[in-house]
């Protein structure tokens, strides 16, 4: 408790308002990935809801399981914002780090489970309720045959596409990974498991990746410390440069950074391959 409370204390009132800003911003912006799988549940269940009362004349439960899972939702929602005030640094906390991966998880949960009061709804809805009894003729009508028959058809098309684009996703993912932050820190530093307050800078070439908190992020997974940070800029002086260096014990290489060698090459004689190094190795002449 007292780390949490430490954490949200360093959050003076405009800090909290600058969060709870950013984070109303993006939960209701449409081009937020998360927000836009809201809405395509939304969508969905008040269609399917709609079809079945004003045209089938058959009433359904959609409404009351949609409300559900927007409980689920709002529920979700405050605790994620709860962790940005509690839980997280305050520099991360003002950029919402990783909300995209927080908002998604529950985006998953709530469209299984919108997925099966939808298959279960629209089987409820069927013409011939036996299963035993079912065939080509177990329609009311003609034009409903031919509409599932259609849709069938076209649901299987979009299933196809998806899967398909789903896997080559996938495949490029592993094909790519190497060359990703997390694989380059976990080659380089290990997993480790047991918490430590050893400070490291973790020196990258990938500007965006440091500038999203991405490295920090993932180096404090890896390296079990809560003190990371990422940093791709060292043009500074030589002052500034060994001033940098005394506020952590390790440094981990990710890349051959072009600067950050030539400052060592300047100061100490010295340019380093990507590995994980202490303060100490490094400034000893």
């Amino acid at each position: 408790m007292s780390a949490y409370k430490q954490i949200f204390g360093e959050k003076d009132p405009t800090i909290i308002h600058q969060i709870t800003d950013l984070f109303m911003k993006t939960i209701v912006d449409p081009q937020t990935l998360s927000t836009q799988g809201v809405l395509l549940i939304q969508f969905l269940m008040i269609t399917i809801w709609a079809v079945a009362f004003f045209y089938l004349k058959k009433k359904t439960p959609f409404l009351k399981q949609l409300i559900l899972l927007d409980v689920i939702f709002i529920a979700y929602y405050a605790g994620i914002y709860g962790m940005f005030l509690f839980s997280m640094p305050t520099d991360e906390a003002l950029t919402l780090a990783g909300f995209d991966r927080y908002a998604s998880s529950v985006v998953i949960l709530n469209g299984g489970l919108a997925t099966f009061f939808l298959v279960r709804g629209i089987d409820c809805l069927y013409y011939e309720q036996s299963i035993d009894q079912r065939n080509y003729r177990s329609f009311s009508s003609l034009l409903s045959k031919k509409i599932y028959q259609y849709t069938t058809l076209i649901l299987l098309f979009f299933a196809t596409l998806m899967v398909l684009s789903e896997n080559n996703g996938m495949r490029f993912n592993n094909q790519d990974y190497k060359e990703t932050v997390q694989a380059k820190i976990a080659e380089i530093a290990g997993d480790h498991f047991t918490m430590n307050q050893q400070r490291y800078l973790i020196v990258s070439t990938d500007k965006s990746a440091v500038d999203s908190y991405l490295v920090g992020y993932v180096g404090k997974y890896y390296l079990f410390s809560p003190n990371v940070d990422g940093r791709e800029n060292f043009l500074m002086s030589a002052t500034e440069f060994e001033s940098l260096l005394a506020q952590y014990d390790f440094v981990v290489i990710l890349e051959e950074h072009y600067t950050f060698n030539a400052m060592t090459e300047k100061l100490y004689s010295r340019t380093f391959k990507p590995g994980i190094y202490s303060v100490d190795e490094i400034i000893q002449n």
